[in-house]
C-alpha cells in the first residue's frame, strides 16, 4: 500500500474484473467535472425538495436513480486520500442494467456509448421531472444537464444564394470524424465540421426561377397558356420570393414543378451545388467531444490513427443570439405537444433567422479537464482515463491544505470509512426502485421501454466497437447490454472481486445542502490562498483501472494518436 501526506499524489482507482475498462474510465472522467458536481447537488435538492411536498399518492413523482447513483461513485472518487485505494464500478453499472432490466455485455464495449447512454439516460430523468412539475404546478428549478448543446443547420445554394429553414438539433456528445490524414488539429477538424459543400441538391428557388423565366418568355412572345398553367404560374410567381430552397409547396404545385418540361428542359436535370453550415447555438457548459476513429480501409473497418492535436484550451464559435430568438432553447417544451404555428408569422420569423444565421459569432472558452485514450485496434483495446486534479490550495495563515473545487454534497471526508466496510460511502439517500423488466425478451432496436425514451437526437457514430452512423438511443444500448434468459431463473451475483461500493444510505440530505450553503457564504473572502506546487507541475492523473500516476500536461497534450474522447468545461459564465 504506498502513501503519501500530499492529497493530490492519489486518487480512487477502479477495480477491473475482465473488460470494465470503458466503464472504468467514462466513471473518472466524469469525476474531474466540477460543473457536473454543481448540476448533481441542486438536481438532487429539487428531488428532494419535490419528496417533501404533498404530491397525490395515485401519481408518484419520477425517480431519478441514475442520478444518485452517479453522485455516489463520483464523490467516492473524489474523497481525498493519501495511500492507494480501489473500488468497484459495478455497483453503478447494475443501477443501468436494473433501470433497463438488462445485463451489460462482458465482450469489448465502447466507452463512447457508454457515456451517450449515460447522458441521455440523465436527461430522460430529468425532462420526466421537469414535466411532473409542470403538471402538478410545483414551483421548483430544475436544472438543465449541462452537457446538453443546440447545434442550428442550413443550407445556402451557391446558384441563387438563397437559404433553407434553419433545423435544430439538441447534442450532448459532439462526434467529429477524425480526417483520413497523418495530422490534424482539433480546431480544424470543429471549422471543417462547420461547413460542409453538397453536390447534386434540388433546391426549389432555382427550380422555380427557371420555370418563371421559360413563362415569361412564353409570355412575351405571344404563347398561350391554358388556364389550369396560367393560374399555377400565377400563384408561383407569389409565392416564390417568400419560400426557402428546401420548402414544401402544395401537392398539386409539388407534382406540376417535379414534372415540369419546357423547351428541352426538365426540372428534375436541374441540380444545384449547396453549402451545409452547421453551428452552435447553446453552447454546453461540459462540452464533451467524441473523436470517430472508424474508418473502412479494403472493405473492412480500421481504427484511424490520425495525430490529433488538442490543447488545454478550446474557443468555439457560437451564435446565441440565434437561441434566444427562436425560444426553442428550452428543451422542456420538447414534451409538450406544438400549438398550429401561423403561417405568416412561421414565414416571418424564418427570415429572421436566415439573417441570425449569418451575424457575427461569439466565442465561448473551455478548459480541459479530462482525456479518454484509447490503445489498441478497431475491434479491441484498452481504455485509460487523464483526469484533472481538483484545485488543492494552501492557506497561507495556518499552512492547511484545502480544496476548493465544489463537491458532491453530504459527502464526510473528516470521517473514516467504518470497520466493516473497506469502502467509505458519501451519504446520499438510497436510488428509488426500479422496475424489473421481463428478462425472457430481448433488446431490440426501436423497442425502446416506455420510460426510457431520450429526447436528444443527435447523430453520433459507434466508434471504436462498431460502425453505426447516426445510431439512436437502443442501438447504443443494444451494443453495450444484452438479455440473457438465465437471469430469469436465478439472480447473477455482482461481478465486482473488490471492495464493493455501499448504496447510498441517507433519508433526508436537504439539512446537509443547507449547512453546505451556510458553510460556504461563511468563508473568509479576505483569505489568501497558493495552489500547491505540485498540483501546477503534475496537474492530471493518468488512470488505468487502479493504477493511478501523476502526469504533466505535456504528457497528456503528447496523446495524439490515442485521444479518443475530450471532456472542456466552459470558464468565464
Amino acid at each position: 500500500m504506498f502513501s503519501s501526506k500530499r492529497q493530490d499524489k492519489h486518487t480512487t482507482g477502479l477495480i477491473n474484473t475482465r473488460n470494465d475498462c470503458f466503464a472504468n474510465s467514462s466513471v473518472q472522467a466524469f469525476a474531474a467535472l466540477p460543473g457536473l458536481n454543481t448540476y448533481l447537488n441542486e438536481m438532487i435538492k429539487q428531488h428532494q425538495l419535490m419528496d417533501s411536498l404533498p404530491l397525490p399518492k395515485d401519481d408518484p413523482a419520477p425517480g431519478i436513480p441514475l442520478h444518485l447513483a452517479l453522485a455516489d461513485i463520483v464523490a467516492t472518487l473524489q474523497e481525498p486520500i493519501t495511500s492507494s485505494k480501489e473500488v468497484s464500478v459495478w455497483p453503478f453499472l447494475q443501477v443501468i442494467e436494473k433501470i433497463f432490466s438488462s445485463k451489460i455485455s462482458t465482450n469489448q464495449n465502447d466507452a463512447h456509448e457508454l457515456v451517450q447512454l449515460i447522458l441521455e439516460t440523465l436527461d430522460n430523468e430529468t425532462t420526466k421531472l421537469k414535466k411532473y412539475a409542470k403538471k402538478h404546478k410545483l414551483n421548483l428549478l430544475i436544472p438543465e444537464l449541462p452537457f446538453n448543446g443546440l447545434l442550428a443547420d442550413q443550407l445556402t445554394c451557391y446558384s441563387c444564394l438563397n437559404s433553407s429553414k434553419p433545423s435544430f438539433h439538441p447534442f450532448s456528445v459532439m462526434s467529429l470524424p477524425v480526417p483520413q490524414e497523418r495530422s490534424a488539429t482539433l480546431s480544424d477538424m470543429l471549422k471543417t465540421n462547420e461547413v460542409e459543400t453538397i453536390n447534386g441538391y434540388h433546391c426549389l428557388r432555382c427550380k422555380l426561377k427557371a420555370i418563371l423565366k421559360i413563362e415569361n418568355e412564353k409570355i412575351e412572345k405571344g404563347i398561350p397558356l391554358n388556364e389550369d398553367e396560367a393560374q399555377i404560374v400565377s400563384k408561383l410567381k407569389v409565392m416564390e420570393p417568400n419560400l426557402t430552397i428546401n420548402d414544401d409547396l402544395p401537392e398539386p404545385l409539388e407534382q406540376w414543378v417535379k414534372e415540369y418540361t419546357s423547351q428541352g428542359f426538365k426540372t428534375l436535370d436541374l441540380l444545384s451545388t449547396i453549402v451545409k453550415k452547421t453551428l452552435v447555438v447553446k453552447p454546453p457548459n461540459l462540452l464533451t467531444v467524441h473523436l470517430s476513429r472508424s474508418m473502412f480501409t479494403s472493405n473492412h473497418l480500421t481504427r484511424n490513427s490520425c495525430r490529433v492535436e488538442f490543447e488545454e484550451t478550446l474557443t468555439l464559435d457560437v451564435d446565441e443570439n440565434l437561441a434566444h430568438a427562436t425560444s426553442i432553447g428550452s428543451r422542456e417544451n420538447d414534451v409538450e405537444d406544438e400549438e398550429p404555428e401561423d403561417d405568416d408569422n412561421a414565414s416571418t420569423n424564418s427570415d429572421a433567422l436566415s439573417d441570425e444565421l449569418n451575424i457575427i459569432k461569439d466565442k465561448v472558452r473551455y478548459r480541459l479537464r479530462a482525456v479518454i485514450r484509447h490503445q489498441g485496434t478497431h475491434q479491441a483495446g484498452h481504455y485509460e482515463c487523464y483526469r484533472h486534479k481538483p484545485l488543492f490550495v494552501k492557506d497561507s495563515s495556518t499552512g492547511k491544505v484545502i480544496c476548493l473545487t465544489p463537491k458532491i454534497v453530504g459527502w464526510e471526508t473528516d470521517q473514516p470509512p467504518p470497520s466493516s466496510s473497506p469502502v467509505a460511502s458519501p451519504t446520499l439517500r438510497h436510488p428509488e426502485p426500479v422496475a424489473e423488466g421481463k428478462p425472457s425478451n430481448f433488446l431490440s432496436p426501436g423497442s425502446t421501454p416506455a420510460d426510457s425514451v431520450s429526447r436528444n437526437s443527435d447523430a453520433v457514430e459507434s466508434g471504436e466497437e462498431g460502425e453505426g452512423s447516426f445510431s439512436r438511443f437502443r442501438s447504443r444500448l443494444g451494443s453495450i447490454v444484452s438479455r440473457r434468459s438465465s437471469i430469469s431463473h436465478s439472480p447473477q451475483p455482482p461481478r465486482d472481486s473488490g471492495g464493493p461500493l455501499p448504496t447510498p444510505n441517507v433519508a433526508d440530505i436537504t439539512a446537509s445542502f443547507e449547512q453546505f450553503d451556510m458553510n460556504a457564504a461563511s468563508q473568509d473572502k479576505n483569505k489568501k490562498y497558493k495552489k500547491v506546487s505540485t498540483v501546477s507541475k503534475y496537474p492530471y492523473w493518468r488512470i488505468s483501472d487502479t493504477t493511478v500516476n501523476e502526469a504533466k500536461s505535456s504528457q497528456l497534450l503528447a496523446e495524439r494518436t490515442a485521444v479518443y474522447m475530450i471532456y472542456y468545461e466552459r470558464v468565464g459564465h
